[in-house]
């Protein structure tokens, strides 16, 4: 933050987790200026991160608005980082976990996580909407570069 503290418990913004995953993996940064999102100022900081994501095809062209303050959920940074790092997901899991359909979304994102003990659930319950700490980010991306 600008007043140079961390704020761990505070949870992250879709922007701020965009530049943070981006950071921690080391992706190159799109050099757009464009913007297709209302919601995106182009002279803004998160215009860059936000037009990388789009080159990675990890956000939908589909929409207007990309909703920047909005608090990233649990199963949408699993998704960022894992597309961001271009992981393969075909390999099938059989893994079973309480609050995620085998047909959702996330599943696939969410089992890779689970399968290769990258990220541990409370009695089998993910809970993929939940807003992400920075904290819990920290920790998911420190237990992901260290698991390559």
């Amino acid at each position: 933050y600008q007043d140079w503290t961390f704020r761990p418990t505070n949870n992250v913004t879709r922007a701020e987790s965009l530049k943070i995953i981006f950071w921690a993996l080391n992706t190159w940064l799109s050099n757009n200026t464009w913007t297709i999102f209302t919601d995106i100022d182009i002279k803004s900081w998160e215009n860059t991160y936000v037009n990388t994501a789009l080159d990675l095809q990890i956000i939908n062209k589909e929409t207007t608005q990309f909703y920047p303050w909005r608090n990233v959920s649990r199963a949408e940074a699993l998704k960022i980082i894992l597309n961001s790092a271009k992981v393969d997901l075909t390999q099938a899991s059989n893994t079973k976990i309480n609050d995620v359909i085998d047909t959702d979304w996330s599943a696939p994102y969410v089992k890779y996580w689970v399968d290769n003990g990258l990220i541990f659930l409370n009695n089998w319950n993910f809970n993929p909407n939940k807003p992400l700490t920075r904290e819990e980010l920290l920790l998911i991306l420190y237990r992901y570069l260290n698991k390559k």
